[in-house]
This record gives structure tokens, C-alpha cells and sequence, in this order.
């Protein structure tokens, strides 16, 4: 017989048999969904269902690939084209055998919540019930990434990211860990138009995958270690990689992630010590080489405004690591630009009015602020944090100590920093993430006459907005 989770999973059976996570249901079945996103407008291209029995073995193994009727999202990271998805079935086409499959089975998934958040929107778009249960989630249980969990329990995970694939390496992870689960009151999912029939279905393997090229914070952000933190955040966490490759969030994205965190029980505290330690692990990896690119450091910068983190707090951490040594000469017809009070060789402040006689000596002009046309900016300390210091490191204009200069003569070539920096920055979000405005933020009778109440035709929840004249939206922020 042949035991899910390997030898280790065979010698504990005995001490920690299925039927205790099994709820009184007969069988385990084991999820995996590949999507086009994270949020409610997004669908499920590929799903994968192996079904486990009491016994640890398996008893059965379906998946598919899902047309999803628009963009089918990140291909670098499931390797799904739209070519691959011309032939497949859409969900309804899919939804009754689905709904058999997992109809009176506990379910269990790698970060369950979004696996069962996306079926339970597909399933509600073609009106069959679906209620899942108490579930088991493998990643409560080893708090990591699947890939790095495999990798620590010595799990084979080939092709990660394919539905199939995954969910084969969640089922043998679920065996062998099955001790370390806590479940409560586990219970069976439920769903109602289930049918047995066989329906068309098109395989992963039949129409090969793709390999494209993982966006640069993708890279990073996979290269980050969550383990060892509670699951709720990693699981929210991992989210986070997916949801920030473009560096964005907007309001919608943030309200949705917010529900997302209070599904993995995350307070504000949470979240807001979640977004720092993610900007300080991206960081870290960044100045892993001890260089931060201007590419590099835009990026950076983009995830820390869409977070709702101070961008002066990245300065502080790259500030070393984007300095670029370098040499300018003083030439005639260069502006300069003068910040901090520099001393002589006594300790005494040398005046701004030397510093400006001794510029005009050199044949060069000076700008009362530092300009993106300003030439070279002249620092009492050039890793001031000024703000004269801060334009000239956006704008990548050379550095130079103050007594160098002052000590230079025509011709002489300086010593100078550059700073690599980017000059498109993503601008900080008009509202904290995660917080639509609401109506109890103002007062009663303000709120009454300055909001309107509103339905959705998608999703039939009721928002509120302010009050204007005009046609009125028929969907909310979130379905639009």
C-alpha cells in the first residue's frame, strides 16, 4: 500500500489516524486554485482536486483548466496562456461535478481561506450553494511558503504553481503532519447541485505550460522567508507578493486585502507591523549585494508608499547602499547649490558668503534650491538628510563634501557621491490601506446630507458615497 507523506507518515498511523480530522466524513479532499488574481473580480483558471481516504491513500484525482472569460493573469507565475484556455471548459461548465467532488469531504488546502474564498465566488456566480466546512490548512501547520515546506519535510513539489502538482504536495504534507493539526470541530463541506456526471475537462499536461519571466519584486519578494511567523501572516503575507508585483494597490484591492486579513484573525496592529517587516525584508534581500540600483530602489519605494510606509524609511535603510562613488569638475557655467553649516579647521562656521565667493572663483553660478538643473550640490555632511540633500539624491545630482571644495582649485577634478535613485516614484495612496471612508467618520447629520446609500447590481451589497449629481454607479468600488 502506498502511504501518503512517505515512511515517517506510515510508522504514525497508528497514533494519528485521518478520522480524527475527518469530521465523520469518509475522505480528505485536497484543493489547489490557480487564478488570475487575488480579489472578487478575479476567476480560477486551473483547479485540482486529489481526494484522500482514511487510509492515507488516494483515491482519486481531478483537475482542469478553467476558461475564465478575460485575462488570465499572471502567467509567470502558473505558466497559463490564453492559447492553453481556448479548449477548456468554463466554471458552470465544471460546477456540478466540482460540487460532487467535494460535497461531504472535509477539505484541506495550502492557505485554505483564499482557496476557498475563489471557489465560493465561482460558485456563486451560477447559484449552486456551497458552504466549506471546517477545513484543515496545511499552512497553519508548518507556517511556510508550500515550496519551503515541501523543501523541510522532504516532499518532492514538481512544477509548483500547477494545480495538480500542488495540491498532490499539500496531500502528502497533510499525512505527515497529521498530529500537528488543531482543528476543533472539523466538518464537512457542503454543496448542493452536485452531479456525478462526467463533464469536459481539459489537463495540464495535454497542453504544456509556459515559462515566463518572473517580474523583478516577484523575484524578490519569493526570495523572502516568512517562516516562523504566525500562520494568519504568512498566509496574508504571501498575498502581499502576489498583490504588489504591480506596485499598487488600489482602493478596492485594499478593502479586499483588509477582509483578507481579518479572515486570517489580524488586527490593524498586525497588518500595520506586517507591512514594515515586509518592506524590511524586501530591502534586506536588496541590499543582500550591497548595491540598491535605481530600478531597485523605485521599486522599493513603490511597495512602501502602497503599504502605507514612510518612503523616508527606505532612504534610511538604502541610504548606504546607493551611493555611488564618483569624480566632477567644477567647471565655469555649472550652478551649485549650498546645504549645511560647514566648519574650519577650529571649529568655527564658515559663512555661506565664502562659500559663494569661492564658487564664483571657480567660475560657477548658485541656485538659492537644488533644481533638476542644479549641477552639483555642495554638503556640509553628504549624507545629510536635508531636504536640498534629498532633491539632489532623487535627481541623481553629484555630492561634494563642502571642504573639498572649498580646498579646490580651477580644473581640479572632486571627489563626489551620486546617489542611485528613480525618478518615477508611485505616490502615496489617498486613503490608509485597507479603510474605505466610512460614514462614521463624520457626524450624523453631516452623513445624511452629504452621502447617498447604494446597491450593487453584481454583488447586491449596499455602499454609501458622497452625494453628487449625475448618472449613479450600478457597481460598488469593490466590483468595479
Amino acid at each position: 500500500m502506498k502511504w501518503l507523506g512517505g515512511p515517517r507518515a506510515s510508522r504514525m498511523a497508528a497514533l494519528a489516524p485521518l478520522e480524527l480530522l475527518a469530521g465523520g466524513a469518509d475522505r480528505i479532499v485536497v484543493i489547489d486554485t490557480e487564478t488570475t488574481g487575488l480579489f472578487r473580480a478575479d476567476r480560477v483558471v486551473e483547479i485540482a482536486c486529489v481526494t484522500v481516504g482514511l487510509d492515507r491513500t488516494i483515491i482519486d484525482e481531478w483537475d482542469t483548466l478553467i476558461n475564465p472569460c478575460r485575462d488570465v493573469g499572471p502567467t509567470w507565475l502558473h505558466g497559463v496562456t490564453s492559447s492553453m484556455l481556448e479548449d477548456a471548459p468554463t466554471f458552470d461548465e465544471i460546477a456540478s461535478k466540482l460540487a460532487s467532488i467535494v460535497d461531504g469531504a472535509v477539505l484541506c488546502a495550502h492557505n485554505l481561506p483564499f482557496d476557498v474564498r475563489m471557489l465560493s465566488q465561482e460558485f456563486s456566480r451560477y447559484d449552486v450553494g456551497f458552504w466549506p466546512g471546517a477545513g484543515l490548512d496545511t499552512l497553519r501547520v508548518t507556517r511556510d511558503r508550500l515550496g519551503d515546506a515541501c523543501a523541510a519535510y522532504g516532499i518532492e513539489l514538481t512544477g509548483a504553481h500547477q494545480a495538480l502538482a500542488d495540491a498532490r504536495a499539500t496531500a502528502a504534507l497533510m499525512c505527515l503532519l497529521a498530529d500537528q493539526f488543531e482543528v476543533p470541530t472539523p466538518a464537512p463541506a457542503r454543496a448542493t447541485g452536485a452531479s456525478q456526471v462526467e463533464c469536459r475537462r481539459v489537463c495540464r499536461d495535454s497542453s504544456g505550460s509556459v515559462t515566463a519571466e518572473t517580474p523583478y519584486l516577484a523575484r524578490l519578494g519569493g526570495s523572502a522567508h516568512h517562516g516562523n511567523e504566525s500562520a494568519g501572516l504568512v498566509g496574508y503575507l504571501e498575498l502581499l507578493d502576489w498583490a504588489l508585483v504591480d506596485h499598487h494597490l488600489s482602493q478596492a484591492e485594499s478593502f479586499e486585502l483588509a477582509a483578507y486579513a481579518g479572515e486570517y484573525g489580524l488586527t490593524e496592529v498586525d497588518v500595520a507591523a506586517a507591512h514594515r517587516g515586509y518592506v524590511d525584508a524586501l530591502i534586506d534581500i536588496a541590499n543582500g549585494d550591497g548595491i540598491v540600483t535605481a530600478d531597485e530602489y523605485g521599486q522599493l519605494v513603490g511597495v512602501a508608499n502602497a503599504l502605507g510606509v514612510d518612503s523616508s524609511h527606505v532612504d534610511r535603510r538604502v541610504l548606504r547602499d546607493r551611493i555611488v562613488k564618483s569624480n566632477v569638475v567644477p567647471s565655469p557655467g555649472l550652478s551649485v547649490c549650498f546645504t549645511g553649516q560647514p566648519v574650519d579647521g577650529s571649529g568655527s562656521p564658515i559663512p555661506r558668503d565664502c562659500m559663494k565667493r569661492h564658487a564664483a572663483a571657480l567660475g560657477l553660478t548658485c541656485d538659492g534650491s537644488v533644481l533638476k538643473s542644479t549641477d552639483l550640490v555642495v554638503a556640509a555632511d553628504p549624507a545629510s538628510m536635508s531636504g536640498k540633500a534629498k532633491n539632489a539624491k532623487r535627481w541623481m545630482i553629484p555630492i561634494v563634501r563642502a571642504d573639498d571644495f572649498l580646498a579646490a582649485q580651477p580644473g581640479d577634478s572632486l571627489p563626489a557621491v551620486v546617489f542611485a535613485s528613480a525618478e518615477a516614484v508611485i505616490p502615496r495612496q489617498t486613503a490608509p490601506l485597507g479603510r474605505l471612508p466610512a460614514v462614521s467618520d463624520v457626524s450624523p447629520v453631516a452623513a445624511a446630507a452629504s452621502t447617498e446609500s447604494l446597491v450593487c447590481e453584481q454583488c447586491g451589497e449596499h455602499w454609501s458615497r458622497v452625494r453628487m449629481r449625475g448618472r449613479k454607479p450600478r457597481r460598488c468600488p469593490v466590483c468595479r
